[in-house]
């Protein structure tokens, strides 16, 4: 029982962590218009692995569009 509510606060903390990072985040406008809570998205185990890989990939703006490289640069 002490651990079923311990694991639901670290839960309950890391979820109110994610929606503030990203709410704060000029980088997710458009990603907060689409995803409002955090949870498994289902397409996943539909989509093939490597479509995946590079869908996930641009969501999470880990890409080497040359805008995302301009921005380090």
């Amino acid at each position: 029982m002490l651990l079923s509510r311990i694991e639901t606060n670290l839960l309950s903390q890391f979820k109110q962590k994610w929606q503030s990072d990203v709410n704060n985040s000029s980088k997710c406008v458009y990603y907060r218009m689409y995803k409002t809570d955090h949870r498994f998205e289902k397409y996943v185990d539909i989509i093939d692995g490597k479509l995946v890989r590079s869908f996930v990939n641009f969501r999470m703006c880990n890409n080497v569009l040359p805008i995302e490289k301009g921005r380090w640069l």
